[in-house]
């Protein structure tokens, strides 16, 4: 975080967070994890100083790792490979 930052950790489970010192969550949702986070974002507001520019780069890069692997044949199955074939299998 950087300094000056009010950024908080909000745990969202089934169960309380089991706190140690790298994970302290400031806040705790506990229940139905689709719920929850439904309900968190019915209830945001839009800001105009939301900066996503870091989000976008982790994404772009995470997709790129993904479709990596998505049709290779080795053996043993790549995780892409198996997350590719599975969501193949359900349409």
């Amino acid at each position: 975080m950087r300094q000056g930052d009010e950024r908080k950790v909000i745990h969202i489970n089934f169960f309380s967070a089991t706190v140690d010192p790298v994970y302290w969550p400031q806040v705790e949702v506990v229940g139905d994890i689709a719920n929850s986070i439904w309900q968190i974002t019915e209830s945001l507001t839009p800001s105009a100083h939301w900066d996503f520019e870091r989000f976008m780069t982790i994404k772009k890069a995470t997709d790129a790792q993904r479709i990596e692997g998505f049709d290779d044949p080795s053996f043993p199955v790549k995780p892409q490979r198996l997350v590719a074939d599975v969501r193949r299998s359900r349409h």
